[in-house]
């Protein structure tokens, strides 16, 4: 059995990231990255690299 057969559903292939994932990994809040995604002019480009 190769190694992508045997994940299982659970795996992190298969989960969807939430706004507060997003916000723990790129250092920011969510309310950043809210306003990333509606593209907010409120947002410094650098923080939007992030």
């Amino acid at each position: 059995m190769s190694p992508v057969a045997a994940r299982d559903p659970g795996s992190d292939k298969t989960k969807r990231h939430t706004i507060n994932d997003v916000a723990r990994l790129a250092g920011v809040s969510k309310k950043t990255v809210s306003r990333v995604i509606n593209e907010s002019p409120f947002v410094k480009e650098e923080t939007r690299k992030a």
